[in-house]
Formats: C-alpha cells, sequence, structure tokens
C-alpha cells in the first residue's frame, strides 16, 4: 500500500460555505465533517454571547455546545456525539468545561489549525492570519491590478494627437482639457485630434484666443469669439434657405439694384 505524503500550508474556507447548499444538506455528518464544524463555531477572537439570558466569555477556539445540540446539529445520537468528544479529548483536540449550566468546549491549538501564526511544519510559510474579508480583498486586488494594466496598454495604442504652434498655446489647450474635465465632458482622443487640426488652421493667437474664449463661456465646443479675424460664413441664399423650393414670395427690398418693376396683375410673372 503506497505511503500517504504529509501535506503542510492551508487551505482556506469561506465561511459563507457554511450556508452554501453544498454543506445544507440534509444528512449524517462524518466525523471529519464534525471537526471542521466545531472549527467553525468556535470563537476566532475573545468574545461575549448571551444564551439563555446568561452573559458567556469566550476566548478564541472556545464555543458553547451542548451534547444535545450538536446531536441535533450533526444528526447524530446523544450517544454518538459523546463517543466523538471522549475520542477529542484522549487525542488532546479538545478540552470542555460546565460554567453557568453551559457546556464550553475548548478546541487546543485552533492557532495553529486556523492559521493565525507559523509553526515548524508550515512550509508554505503562511504568515497572514485568516479572515472572512481574505479572499474578497485578494480577488479586489487582482482586479484592479488588471484593470490598470488595460488601461495603460490603451494609453500606450491611442498617443495623443501633437500640438500645432507654440508654449502658450501649449498652455492654453492643457486649460481647455481641464476645463472639459471639471465639467465632466473629458476629450476623447478623436475629438482632441479634431479640434488640434480644427485650431492648426489658425494662427496661434487666433487659437489661443478661441479657447480662452470658449473657456470662459462654458463651452463644450470651441468657439472663435464675435470680433475675430475669422472670416464671416457665407450667407446661403434664400432658395438655399427654403431647400430649392422655388415660386416662394419675396419682399421688393430683396431684390437687387435696378430690377425693372412689375404689374402684379401681370400673368407673365417670373416668380
Amino acid at each position: 500500500m503506497p505511503e500517504k505524503r504529509v501535506m503542510s500550508g492551508y487551505l482556506k474556507i469561506q465561511r459563507r460555505f457554511f450556508t452554501h447548499w453544498l454543506w445544507d444538506e440534509d444528512r449524517s455528518l462524518s466525523k471529519a465533517e464534525a471537526w471542521i464544524d466545531l472549527l467553525q463555531l468556535a470563537a476566532y477572537m475573545p468574545t461575549k454571547r448571551i444564551i439563555r439570558d446568561k452573559l458567556i466569555r469566550l476566548e478564541q477556539g472556545e464555543c458553547v455546545a451542548s451534547v444535545r445540540y450538536l446531536a441535533e446539529r450533526w444528526k447524530w445520537s446523544k450517544d454518538k456525539v459523546t463517543r466523538f468528544l471522549s475520542l477529542l479529548k484522549a487525542d488532546g483536540m479538545i478540552t470542555s468545561c460546565t460554567g453557568q449550566g453551559e457546556t464550553v468546549l475548548r478546541l487546543c491549538n485552533y492557532s495553529d489549525w486556523q492559521g493565525d501564526k507559523d509553526t515548524d511544519k508550515d512550509t508554505d510559510k503562511d504568515t497572514d492570519k485568516d479572515t472572512d474579508k481574505d479572499t474578497d480583498k485578494d480577488t479586489d486586488k487582482d482586479k484592479i491590478e488588471e484593470e490598470k494594466k488595460v488601461k495603460k496598454v490603451k494609453k500606450e495604442e491611442s498617443p495623443p494627437a501633437p500640438e500645432p504652434h507654440g508654449e502658450e498655446f501649449s498652455k492654453s489647450w492643457k486649460r481647455w482639457e481641464k476645463h472639459r474635465s471639471e465639467i465632466r465632458k473629458p476629450l476623447k482622443p478623436t475629438m482632441a485630434e479634431s479640434q488640434l487640426a480644427k485650431l492648426a488652421k489658425l494662427s496661434e493667437a487666433d487659437a489661443v484666443a478661441m479657447i480662452e474664449h470658449s473657456i470662459a463661456g462654458g463651452w463644450q465646443g470651441l468657439f472663435a469669439p464675435k470680433d475675430s479675424d475669422q472670416p464671416p460664413k457665407p450667407r446661403q441664399t434664400h432658395e438655399e434657405l427654403m431647400g430649392g423650393r422655388k415660386g416662394t414670395r419675396i419682399k421688393i427690398s430683396e431684390l437687387p439694384e435696378n430690377t425693372e418693376p412689375f404689374d402684379p396683375q401681370d400673368d407673365d410673372i417670373p416668380f
């Protein structure tokens, strides 16, 4: 028969496992499961509990558990529970005492079982204390690190567009980026590239003026001051404003100069 390999280190079990359907299965517990149940029932730090209107002080590794209570919990007979507890006492795993009418079980070497300190046999060097939040903290830490890596890769893949003009423009552009962040509308790489291309067509003075004017107005977009040297946009013709439709009446004042007057009663009105 092959020799069993002696294992060391710890296997962490989240306390929520004891409310999982796998553990809550209606069954009679084995001796190993009964011992694990005692480990999770024991106080992991000094505490106080009210039991039948009595204040019970428990030290680390102690739990209040009568034979009747354990028999109902483990689906055992009372005699079987008594024999099992006697077996654990004989092996130096537990001790018991009765105080204020309650049975208190003390798990010997509880800190060794729960990994609160290093032992000579702890080859894995588990120095951290086991707590209910250890697993959750490790998982959250891994997620945060992974998110940082993803953001770093995206940043490297999308370098910022080069800024046109000189130092004065650079300062103004940084103010613009800060302004967009303050109004909770941060610049996306594509939009920043488009705006920089638009500003590159202007002189540095006009570009700076446009940025500062837009910041002062609290706007999301870039708009030139009214007194800017920017050439005005050509006004649309009446026909363009009406979507290209003909036959629309216009005012006489809108007619070009030297236009011959016409008789409204004339059937050959050119409009």
